[in-house]
């Protein structure tokens, strides 16, 4: 027996190839198998929070060529949460379309621009909220019809059974009372896993949510949504439309015979409170966001995601730059698009290509935020020191008009401290006296309201007798700090205050000296 007789004799069954084997079995004894509760309870467990549930429902409305949706939440003094209704003015289904729609995993054709991907998202989504399901549609024969699963119902007969509706006018009532024409209503109940949670907050979450993922369908003016009959705003990460975003690149990449865009902005010019009006956080938000069909899969994207490999961390230097990767159905396996549509997992091939696209800019972006961060920080220094200055020389005027001082028998030098060029700071006269108290002792002390500079100590020859005068102003402004929090000390007299403040200055003092040693 030849080696292809072998082969061929392993992949056959009585002599036939074995798909030809497996198609006359089948044809023969193939059974369906019902699904059975345990498959229906292991689904409930799909993680789910409750706006990305929602949100498979605003899928399919959207998919159905609705313009206008609301998402209602009903309960007791808006504590807790007994219902949620989903309505939409979309095309409707008839009977054997809404039969379709409780199907677990549909196979009807799908176009490419839909947000739908298998066709069991809501129905997923649906039973890990609550046990009871009912759809309420009328297309455009004018004819309702409705149908409902309950999970309980489930249990008992150990499947997945949904139940006929007998449209009634009370049924039809409430259809009219959302929706004018044609349309879908969706109505959620008996919601065991959601028992804690407060209707107002959930509703809050959601908008917010909305206004992340739904952002480019709000934007273009198509489509209103809306929670508990309150519009849901656009939350644009690119913040694209707004006059100081730098658009620093609108790229378009090859990927399986589809085309990814990609765009990448930075916003250090956009105004803060422009930015915190539609809850963008400079810091937190900064990354890439993926969207499908225009839909936001996962958003704020950096390095220490598993989703990408290579691009940059979380960094202030970083929080101007957002990049958008935009895609459509097809290349959901090359961007790892799970069923719940919250997460994304990056080709390598793909991630090597964007990532090469776009992170010289990134880098561009991170150095100019650094050097601008640099330079804001200076001349916060500078502020700083300029109102410490003041506030010290006012407490000192403070002080003088309510002591006075005792008449020295020694002569007391008066220094002129040099004006030093920090925003409003000015050069004030303070009574510093020149002394010799030998090269172990302090490099200053305070006597009274004057500062008494050691000129035997080197840190003093250091930072003042052969110190420049802007270098001398700096020593006197820590003199005056100090002086003035030995004076709030001196009110209270208390021991623990006078060790603390001889910490404090001990601490100066060494840092002084190391200082000196290194110059």
């Amino acid at each position: 027996m030849t080696q292809k007789q072998k082969k061929e004799e392993v992949h056959s069954v009585d002599g036939l190839p074995m798909s030809e084997f497996v198609a006359q079995a089948y044809a023969q004894y193939a059974e369906q198998q019902p699904e059975g509760w345990y498959s229906i309870l292991s689904d409930r467990s799909q993680a789910y929070k409750l706006a990305e549930a929602l949100a498979e429902f605003v899928d399919n409305s959207l998919d159905a060529g609705a313009s206008k949706l609301d998402i209602i939440f009903e309960g007791k003094d808006r504590s807790t949460i007994e219902k949620i209704i989903i309505t939409d003015d979309g095309y409707g289904m008839d009977e054997p379309q809404l039969k379709e729609c409780f199907r677990r995993g549909s196979t009807r054709p799908r176009k490419p621009d839909e947000l739908g991907k298998f066709g069991k998202g809501a129905t997923f989504a649906g039973t890990s909220l609550g046990k009871r399901i009912t759809y309420l549609t009328r297309d455009a024969s004018d004819t309702l019809s409705a149908r409902m699963v309950d999970l309980d119902v489930c249990e008992e007969k150990d499947g997945w059974y949904t139940i006929p509706v007998d449209p009634t006018p009370e049924v039809e009532q409430i259809f009219n009372r959302h929706v004018d024409s044609t349309g879908t209503i969706v109505i959620l109940e008996n919601l065991d896993r959601l028992r804690n949670s407060q209707a107002s907050a959930m509703a809050q979450q959601t908008k917010t949510h909305f206004g992340e993922i739904y952002a480019s369908y709000i934007s273009c003016g198509g489509v209103q949504l809306t929670v508990d009959g309150t519009p849901v705003e656009a939350r644009d990460p690119l913040c694209w439309d707004h006059p100081n975003c730098r658009q620093e690149l609108d790229l378009t990449l090859p990927c399986e015979g589809e085309k990814v865009r990609v765009r990448l902005v930075d916003l250090s010019e956009v105004p803060t409170q422009d930015m915190k009006r539609k809850g963008l956080r400079a810091e937190h938000t900064q990354g890439l966001y993926f969207l499908r069909n225009d839909r936001l899969i996962m958003g704020a994207v950096t390095g220490k995601d598993s989703a990408v490999e290579g691009f940059w961390t979380a960094h202030p230097n970083n929080r101007f730059v957002r990049v958008t990767v935009e895609f459509g159905s097809s290349l959901d396996d090359a961007f790892g698009v799970p069923i719940q549509k919250n997460n994304i997992s990056v080709r390598k091939d793909l991630n090597d290509m964007i990532q090469a696209k776009i992170m010289p800019t990134v880098k561009v972006i991170a150095k100019k935020t650094a050097k601008a961060g640099q330079q804001k920080s200076a001349d916060n220094r500078k502020k700083a020191l300029a109102n410490a200055q003041s506030a010290a020389n006012n407490k000192f005027i403070k002080a003088k008009k309510k002591r006075s001082q005792k008449v020295r028998s020694k002569k007391v030098k008066v220094i002129d401290i040099p004006k030093i060029d920090y925003s409003s700071a000015t050069g004030v006269k303070h009574s510093i006296e020149e002394v010799n108290y030998g090269a172990t002792n302090k490099p200053f002390c305070v006597d009274g309201y004057n500062i008494n500079i050691n000129l035997d100590s080197t840190p003093a020859t250091k930072w003042w007798v052969n110190a420049s005068e802007e270098t001398r102003g700096c020593f006197a402004a820590f003199a005056m700090a100090f002086t003035l929090a030995e004076m709030e000390i001196g009110e209270h007299s208390s021991e623990a205050c006078q060790d603390h403040l001889t910490e404090f200055m001990d601490t100066f003092h060494r840092k002084l000296r190391s200082i000196c040693k290194q110059s």
